[in-house]
């Protein structure tokens, strides 16, 4: 079988920042181990997006639900967009039953808790990536961001060995996490600058309504005080801003990954989109030492 790395290792050896670079995608040996927090954390998200589709399946998804195969198929014609779905491939587009679908619910929950205990857990995480990718094609028009943060997030995971395997793929599934969702927060940062709302203080209050998708009322509690929907915005927009600087420098790595946690966290909170920044504070422990503070090298 080929040794991905000794190729790529061959193909660049050179100078020493190529070296480097190789060391940097597949030499940490203790990937797995670090990764393992993300992983448990992450099926668990994984198996709670599943069931949160049992109550409504017969609603969205029976044959005569709002998205049955007919309804969907229906509207892709008329609406011109078929087109653009052609590569939504999901197994559920051939099923009408709404028991069918709850047994792929119960399926894909019971694979997911299971992915971070059993020995042969990149054959079970790449299962729960294709039934991820197979609910969130099936749900089109229903779908959010955490579908897009669960799907990749899987992905790159099910690369990886179990824990207490040095395999080169740990080391590349790590990196990639990393390096991913340092953009995403770096784009969700520069993002808000475009914003006057991010700028004067109040862009708080926009995540907080409107009122009747929240959890909270949290329009009421911020709305009845200036100060704190300005300490709140300046510190969101400093955390999208300063935060992928802080999770790669040194010493301040210390402390930026349990500060970026906080982040995703209050920003949950707020916006009522628990499992995409959720999620995103799950694969921030990718930026961990193990399971304490060192400062080593990421």
């Amino acid at each position: 079988m080929v040794d991905i790395k000794r190729v790529l290792v061959a193909l660049f050896r050179r100078p020493a920042a190529v070296s480097g670079w190789t060391e940097f995608w597949f030499g940490r040996e203790d990937a797995s181990d670090v990764l393992r927090p993300v992983r448990i954390g992450m099926a668990a998200l994984c198996a709670v997006y599943f069931l949160s589709h049992w109550g409504d399946a017969a609603w969205w998804f029976a044959g005569d639900g709002v998205l049955g195969r007919e309804t969907l198929g229906r509207f892709l014609i008329e609406s011109e967009v078929g087109t653009a779905m052609t590569a939504r491939v999901s197994p559920l587009h051939w099923v009408g039953s709404a028991m069918l679908v709850r047994v792929y619910l119960v399926l894909g929950a019971v694979l997911a808790l299971a992915w971070p205990w059993v020995s042969w857990g990149r054959a079970v995480g790449v299962a729960v990536w294709l039934m991820l990718i197979g609910l969130a094609n099936r749900a089109v028009l229903i779908t959010g961001l955490e579908e897009l943060l669960l799907v990749w997030g899987a992905g790159y995971l099910a690369i990886a060995p179990g824990v207490g395997r040095g395999h080169w793929s740990g080391s590349f599934a790590l990196r990639l996490i990393q390096v991913h969702l340092t953009l995403l927060i770096a784009a969700i940062g520069w993002t808000m600058l475009s914003r006057p709302a991010w700028w004067d203080g109040t862009g708080v209050m926009s995540l907080v309504a409107p009122v009747e998708d929240r959890f909270v009322d949290w329009v009421s509690v911020l709305g009845a005080s200036t100060w704190m929907q300005e300490v709140l915005t300046l510190g969101i927009v400093a955390g999208g801003i300063l935060g992928p600087l802080v999770l790669w420098v040194g010493v301040a790595r210390r402390w930026g990954w349990v500060i970026m946690i906080g982040w995703a966290v209050v920003l949950g909170t707020l916006s009522s989109q628990l499992i995409f920044f959720g999620g995103m504070a799950v694969l921030l422990l990718a930026f961990r030492d193990r399971w304490g503070l060192g400062t080593e090298a990421v």
